[in-house]
């Protein structure tokens, strides 16, 4: 099996979630997320030709649109002050959290 994700690949993308993993552990979830790949490579070279294709419908019975409609929820004016209140910096209507963006 060619090696599909590198060590350094699983490092940058820890850098950008900000995660550190010790060498070892790169390691380990590089093994891991390659082995995670070459699962799909085995499904999608998987043969399906006999497989009888079925949707939702065939399962339920009915063609109903099961989502629900988008509506305003308001929140108590309880819980919307307790949100409020664990913001670290409040001016007004103004509501300011940590940044998440590193500046390099």
């Amino acid at each position: 099996m060619t090696k599909n994700i590198t060590k350094e690949e699983v490092e940058y993308t820890a850098e950008l979630a900000r995660l550190e993993f010790s060498e070892e552990k790169l390691n380990r979830l590089a093994g891991d997320l390659d082995n995670i790949l070459g699962y799909f490579k085995d499904l999608a070279e998987a043969d399906t030709s006999r497989n009888v294709k079925i949707n939702h419908y065939d399962l339920i019975g009915e063609k109903k649109n099961h989502f629900r409609k988008d509506s305003l929820q308001v929140a108590e004016e309880e819980v919307g002050g307790t949100i409020k209140n664990n913001f670290p910096f409040k001016q007004n209507a103004l509501l300011a959290v940590k940044s998440v963006l590193r500046k390099k």
